[in-house]
C-alpha cells in the first residue's frame, strides 16, 4: 500500500514537526524569561525580545499547522481505506458471483454426469438383452450335438455286447447329424445299431425313446444323464407313435400270438397286421430323433 505508507510517512512528519515548534515556543518563552532579569545589556535587549516573540509565535504556529496537516492526513487515511475497503467488498462480491456461477456449472455437470451414467447403464442393460437374445438365437439356430463328455459317458457306462438299438431318424438334416452322433456314441458302447428314416404325417419333435422291455429303461436313463433328454413311451401308452413298432422282420401272425407280441402294437398297426396275415417282430428298443424342440418365449 504505498499510497497509505506515504500517508503515514506524512503524518509522522507533521507530528515531529509539532514537537519541534513546541520546543521552539518553550524556548523563546524562556528566552522572555531571561530577559526581564538583569545583567543583560541593553544593546541586546531590543533584539533579543524581537527573536523571543518570533520563537514564540513559531512555537504557537508550527503546532497549529502541524495540527491542521494531521488532521487532513488523517481524512485522507479514511477516505483511502473507504476506497480499498469498497474495493475489497466489490471483489469479494464478484468472487461471490463467480463461485455462486462455479457452483451451477457444477451442479449441471453433476447432472450431465448423471445423465450420461443413466444413459451408460441403460445401453448396458440393452447389450446384455441383445447378448441373451444373439446367444439365444445362436441355441436355437445351432445344431445339436453330443460334445466329448456325454459321448464318454455313454461309451464307458453302457455295456451294449449282444445288445440291438434302432435309431429312427426324421428325414431332415439336423435331426440327421444329431442322429449320427447317438449312433456312433452307441456303436462305441458295444451296441449292435440299425438306422432308419422316416417321414411323418405330422413333425415330430424331439427325442422319443420307445420301450420294448423293462431292460430298457436303464439304457433311456443313460442316456438323459448323457444330456439327451428325451420322452419314454411305454409299452401299450396310448399316444404310442406307429414308428415306435414299425415293421421288421416278417414272421407269421399265429407265432406272434403265441408269443404275446401284440400288446407292443397299436390298434391301426394291429389292423394292418390281421389284414396281411403277417406281422413285425422286433424285440430292440427304438429311439426316435425328431426336430429341435422350439423354444418357449
Amino acid at each position: 500500500m504505498p499510497v497509505f505508507d506515504s500517508l503515514n510517512w506524512w503524518s509522522a512528519f507533521w507530528d515531529i514537526l509539532s514537537l519541534l515548534g513546541g520546543i521552539v515556543g518553550l524556548f523563546g518563552l524562556f528566552l522572555e524569561f531571561k530577559l526581564e532579569s538583569r545583567g543583560i545589556k541593553k544593546v541586546w535587549k531590543p533584539r533579543l525580545k524581537n527573536l523571543a516573540r518570533l520563537l514564540l509565535i513559531s512555537g504557537i504556529a508550527i503546532p497549529t499547522l502541524a495540527q491542521f496537516k494531521t488532521s487532513q492526513i488523517s481524512d485522507q487515511k479514511v477516505a483511502y481505506l473507504n476506497k480499498q475497503s469498497a474495493a475489497a467488498n466489490e471483489r469479494a462480491a464478484s468472487a461471490e458471483e463467480r463461485a455462486g456461477i462455479a457452483n451451477r456449472l457444477a451442479a449441471e455437470a453433476n447432472d450431465r454426469a448423471g445423465a450420461a451414467i443413466a444413459r451408460a447403464a441403460s445401453i448396458e442393460k440393452d447389450n446384455l438383452r441383445l447378448k441373451i437374445q444373439l446367444h439365444t438365437l445362436e441355441s436355437d439356430v445351432r445344431p445339436r450335438q453330443l460334445n466329448d463328455d456325454e459321448r464318454h459317458f455313454i461309451t464307458r457306462n453302457l455295456n451294449g455286447r449282444d445288445r440291438t438299438v434302432t435309431v429312427v431318424r426324421l428325414n431332415d438334416a439336423e435331426p440327421r447329424l444329431y442322429a449320427d452322433q447317438i449312433v456312433d456314441a452307441l456303436r462305441g458302447a458295444g451296441f449292435v445299431v440299425k438306422t432308419e428314416d422316416t417321414k411323418v404325417s405330422l413333425p415330430q419333435t424331439g427325442v422319443i425313446f420307445c420301450e420294448k422291455d423293462p431292460i430298457d429303461l436303464h439304457l433311456f436313463d443313460m442316456l438323459r444323464k448323457a444330456k439327451i433328454d428325451g420322452r419314454v413311451v411305454r409299452v401299450g401308452a396310448k399316444d404310442r407313435p406307429d414308428f415306435c413298432d414299425a415293421p421288421g422282420i416278417e414272421a407269421p401272425l399265429e407265432k406272434l400270438l403265441d408269443l404275446g407280441t401284440l400288446g407292443y402294437l397299436t390298434p391301426e398297426t394291429v389292423g394292418r397286421l390281421i389284414a396281411r396275415g403277417t406281422a413285425s417282430f422286433e424285440t430292440a428298443p427304438r429311439i426316435f430323433i425328431g426336430q429341435r424342440i422350439p423354444r418357449k418365449r
